[in-house]
């Protein structure tokens, strides 16, 4: 804890001293103006002029280069995909036909009023012996533009346009942009051979080795983007088996997920980064996949995006704390900002817990009297498996699939610190119905239930989610019937050819050959099952989301007395492929399902806070989600990494699962979700147990009360227990093992639910900072210590002793990497690692109080310090 910690007064005062600080030293961008030169190649006549283009714009002190080509290196590009497949991690595999790689600057001209220039030319993919470019090569537009308020220019906005491309047709002619318009008899129906007209803009970015990079949603990898490729893209809902997805075992109805520090996709992604060297971000207005490139080149980053139109903001700000604040103001919503997260009730900061269960009314009570033996501060209870269970551990309609151990299709991967285990039959399985109807059978007594708990100040939450399933008859006797309300009319809608579906939602085929035969199309519900009937709620049709908020008040507010929920997407986002009634008002894309796939989570999140709004329970009412993009803070109570179960037993060198929790945090916290925080899995998978099965590993056991103690320094301090219905009676000798049942895990779970407790004050103080400067809870030290390369990522160990002084400098320069703050003041160094039992905490700068000793001692620098468990 930061000397400053004396009293919340004090800390005030310097948050406030900070501030003002800040303000005062805010750059406003005065004027812009765009150098070229153009360098006369003396290669061979296939090779262009080689260019250069430089973005420069000033502030009120100095000049400052905003954005800058790479000399000699075309700086925009662009190519012609043919398809685009998403598996349910989220990675992205790209088929494209030509690659536009050749750049020609035409024209430089400044806009009336001088507040914006462009940059126009040509691409294309081959060049002719004379130099010249062919007919029908792609036209390209970039504008750079001065944004903000007159005289109080903060940004700089960035449009690249591109156009056109060859077009092939069967009669051997081709027609291109030049022409203005292409033959009417060649371009009727069934005439197109081949098409290579531009879907994917690429813009390239001038960079230097020194330069880091931090943010792109909460993300599992390293913080310091350097060095990676990330793509911004959900998952999407159905995987294919030949899907490679790192840590993760899937099959069609979701999954378990395992964290690993390797996935640089996560359900929460946002297209936004933080270069703490130059004090400007960099922010994407599209919705469409995107992919930045800070792997290939050290000396340059690119940005590409699945759409012709690749439209930016690049933000300047004294701090990478001053970043935060103008990318999440409600000024720069309107051009590409998150806005920011509202405060949450504080009978959830400031009464405990949030525990995860499921299992039955008894299964529940059971965990609870657990608690309440062990004296543990709860503020609400989880319930996931409200609507239901399936009667098959595998689920409806599902056919269950392994990635790795016996019986497995192939052999568990070793590239990666997490691996999925042999978990059997419910891996993968969802075992509760997609419905927003309590089912009393499998809790009976459920209301004498929720009144027991709110006499204890205990609020009840639920789970629910943006699919709809067909439930089985039994179940329909004297219930309500959601999916028979809204069956082909509220659900996203899927083209089917000549009476075939093709593909399922993970693939799209973005141009196709012409078919000579007469196709026959029509419009159905799009099924997020392979069997059965399960469809995804369409959040652009007015109707369904009326229905929605109508079912929310009705089913979840009135009749379960929920106060609370999470606002699943565990299933991966919509289809790429989807039909929607509208498309999202953005300055992009036309209407296609491509470009609702990343913006869904926003209009997700949208849907579920309208819903409390109009229930009138905005005050006292949350929802959390786990998955985001855009906007999606604005309208969430907090963020959630998601309900993943870990295998604390694959772990190497190149990171844990603790790490990985962290990193997805502190990232999430960059790009704006402020309110992060990662639920504490206490689902064990049997096969880690002792040899009679009955109780969890010494290992896993040390790491979930590891997790407690990060989880209690976060936004909200919650507990789930996986997909199986661990504390069912009928499940037994299920595959998992649950950790309410061991009493070292519950002893450690109440300990670290009154430090939560304890800090609610401070947390609250937090959560202010974040609802009115856009500041995230938890932090990167980076966004307090800027200078400090010791967070950037990239430093060398400081030292290159041997024996205890080398040992003794790798657990420092470690310790600076996993580090993250609470607020300002307190700065946390979490065990990452089992066994550890005493190691050396580097210290950034200031004098600093260890929070867990009682002497008053002031410690800087680094400090070695005993493990407490």
């Amino acid at each position: 804890m930061n000397e400053g910690s004396s009293g919340n007064n004090k800390g005030r005062e310097l948050a406030k001293e900070e501030e003002e600080e800040g303000e005062e030293e805010v750059p406003k961008l005065a004027s812009l103006r765009i150098t070229h030169t153009s360098q006369s190649s003396s290669s061979t006549p296939q090779s262009p002029p080689t260019t250069s283009a430089t973005a420069t714009t000033t502030d009120q002190t100095k000049r400052r280069t905003i954005w800058s080509s790479t000399p000699g290196k075309n700086f925009i590009g662009a190519t012609s995909l043919s398809s685009l497949s998403i598996t349910s991690c989220g990675n992205m595999n790209e088929v494209y036909s030509r690659l536009y790689c050749i750049q020609t600057i035409d024209d430089i001209y400044k806009s009336s009023g001088g507040k914006s220039v462009v940059i126009s030319g040509q691409l294309s993919h081959t060049i002719s012996e004379n130099g010249e470019l062919p007919v029908d090569s792609p036209n390209y537009t970039l504008t750079f533009e001065l944004v903000g308020s007159k005289g109080k220019e903060e940004g700089l906005k960035f449009s690249l346009y591109v156009e056109g491309g060859e077009v092939i047709y069967k009669d051997g002619r081709t027609s291109g942009n030049r022409e203005g318009s292409r033959d009417g008899a060649s371009a009727r129906e069934g005439k197109v051979e081949y098409d290579y007209t531009v879907n994917s803009a690429h813009l390239f970015f001038q960079s230097t080795e020194e330069s880091s990079y931090f943010g792109l949603g909460a993300r599992l990898s390293k913080p310091n983007l350097k060095g990676l490729e990330v793509q911004v893209c959900h998952p999407t809902g159905i995987t294919s088996s030949s899907s490679n997805c790192s840590g993760s075992s899937t099959n069609d109805e979701g999954s378990h997920q395992y964290y690993s520090p390797k996935n640089t996709s996560n359900s929460s992604t946002v297209p936004h980064f933080i270069n703490p060297q130059t004090n400007v971000s960099c922010h994407l207005h599209n919705v469409e996949p995107s992919i930045f490139d800070f792997q290939t080149s050290t000396n340059w980053y690119s940005i590409r995006t699945v759409c012709n139109v690749l439209v930016g903001t690049f933000l300047v700000g004294s701090s990478p704390l001053d970043l935060c604040t103008r990318y999440t103001s409600n000024s720069n919503v309107l051009n590409g900002g998150s806005g920011r997260s509202k405060l949450l009730p504080k009978w959830v900061v400031g009464n405990g817990i949030l525990v995860g269960m499921q299992g039955g009314t008894h299964a529940v009570q059971d965990v609870m009297k657990a608690l309440y033996r062990h004296k543990t501060n709860v503020a609400g209870v989880l319930i996931k498996d409200w609507t239901g269970t399936k009667s098959s551990s595998v689920g409806v309609g599902s056919s269950p699939r392994s990635s790795g151990g016996k019986g497995g299709k192939g052999k568990a991967s070793h590239d990666t610190a997490i691996t999925n285990c042999n978990i059997g039959k419910t891996n993968g399985s969802n075992t509760s119905y997609y419905n927003y109807v309590l089912e009393r059978e499998t809790y009976p007594q459920y209301q004498p239930f929720v009144d027991s708990l709110e006499r204890r100040g205990i609020s009840v939450g639920l789970y629910l989610s943006p699919y709809l399933e067909e439930i089985p008859m039994h179940l329909r006797s004297g219930r309500r019937y959601l999916f028979g309300e809204v069956e082909g009319d509220y659900f996203v809608k899927k083209q089917v050819v000549n009476g075939k579906r093709g593909s399922i939602g993970s693939r799209l085929s973005i141009k196709n050959k012409s078919n000579s035969k007469k196709n026959t199309q029509e419009v159905t519900m799009y099924n997020q099952f392979k069997k059965n009937k399960c469809g995804i709620l369409d959040p652009t049709n007015y109707n369904a989301t009326s229905w929605y908020k109508k079912v929310v008040k009705e089913e979840v507010f009135d009749y379960a007395s929920a106060s609370f929920w999470l606002a699943d997407m565990t299933m991966g986002g919509p289809p790429l492929d989807g039909l929607y009634t509208s498309s999202p008002s953005t300055d992009t894309s036309p209407s296609s399902g491509l470009s609702s796939h990343n913006s869904y989570a926003e209009q997700w999140a949208k849907m579920n806070q309208d819903a409390i709004k109009e229930a009138g329970r905005d005050g006292d009412s949350f929802c959390i989600v786990n998955a985001a993009y855009g906007a999606t803070a604005k309208y969430a109570g907090a963020t959630s990494l998601g309900d993943h179960v870990a295998n604390f037993h694959n772990e190497d060198s190149s990171g844990s699962v603790l790490q990985s929790i962290v990193n997805g945090i502190v990232n999430g916290g960059m790009s704006g979700l402020t309110h992060g925080h990662c639920a504490v899995s206490m689902a064990v998978p049997r096969q880690l147990s002792n040899a009679l099965g009955t109780s969890i590993d010494a290992k896993s056991r040390e790491l979930i009360c590891r997790w407690f103690e990060i989880t209690a320094f976060t936004t909200l301090f919650r507990t789930h227990d996986g997909n199986a219905n661990i504390n069912d009676e009928k499940n037994k000798n299920g595959d998992m093992l649950s950790a309410y049942n061991d009493e070292i895990v519950m002893k450690s779970l109440a300990r670290n639910s009154q430090v939560y407790v304890a800090l609610a004050a401070y947390r609250l103080q937090l959560l202010s900072e974040a609802s009115f400067k856009g500041y995230p809870v938890v932090r990167h030290p980076l966004l307090h210590f800027p200078k400090d390369e010791n967070f950037i990522g990239s430093a060398s160990s400081r030292s290159r002793g041997s024996g205890r002084k080398k040992k003794a400098d790798e657990d420092v320069t470690a310790s600076s990497l996993s580090a993250f703050m609470m607020g300002n003041l307190i700065y946390v160094v979490p065990v990452l690692k089992s066994g550890v039992v005493k190691s050396r905490v580097y210290l950034p700068e200031g004098g600093w109080i260890h929070l867990w000793v009682s002497s008053m001692k002031m410690f800087t620098h680094d400090i070695a310090i005993a493990m407490y468990n």
